[in-house]
C-alpha cells in the first residue's frame, strides 16, 4: 500500500478560519483572499507561513476581519461611484446643455416653429372673418 500524503497543517489552518468567518456570512473565497495578504494561505509551509498563521490565531483572526471590512467599504465605494457615473451619463443623455450651438439651434426652430403657428392661426383668422363678412 502506498504510503499516505500529509495535509499540510495550513489547509486545517484556512479551513478553521472560513468556518469561523462563514458563521458570519462571508463566502470561502473572500476569506482566503484576505488571510492571503498576510501569508496565511499561500500554499506553503515554513517559518513564514507558520508565523502569519500565529499573528492570525492568536489575535482570532481580529486582522482578517478588519481586512474583510476593508474589502467591503471598497466594494461599496466602487459600487457608488459606478452608479453616480451612470447617473451621470443619464442626465447627460437626457438634458443637453445649455448654451450648446445644438441647443441654440434647436430653440430658434423652435420659436420659428411658434412664430410660424401663431402666423397661421392669424391667417385663418383673418380669412374666417373675411367670410363672415361677406356673407352678410
Amino acid at each position: 500500500m502506498a504510503p499516505r500524503r500529509k495535509r499540510a497543517r495550513t489547509d486545517h489552518r484556512i479551513y478553521a478560519a472560513i468556518d469561523h468567518f462563514a458563521a458570519m456570512g462571508y463566502p470561502a473565497r473572500r476569506v482566503r483572499s484576505a488571510v492571503q495578504v498576510y501569508g496565511g494561505a499561500d500554499g506553503g509551509g515554513g517559518e513564514a507561513a507558520a508565523a502569519a498563521w500565529h499573528l492570525l490565531e492568536e489575535s482570532s483572526y481580529y486582522v482578517v476581519h478588519e481586512k474583510l471590512f476593508e474589502m467591503e467599504n471598497e466594494e461599496k465605494q466602487l459600487l457608488e461611484r459606478h452608479q453616480e457615473q451612470q447617473q451621470q451619463q443619464v442626465k447627460v443623455k437626457e438634458e443637453p446643455l445649455e448654451g450648446t450651438r445644438c441647443n441654440l439651434l434647436l430653440g430658434y426652430a423652435q420659436t420659428d416653429a411658434k412664430k410660424k403657428k401663431r402666423k397661421d392661426k392669424e391667417e385663418e383668422e383673418e380669412e374666417e372673418e373675411e367670410m363672415s363678412c361677406h356673407h352678410y
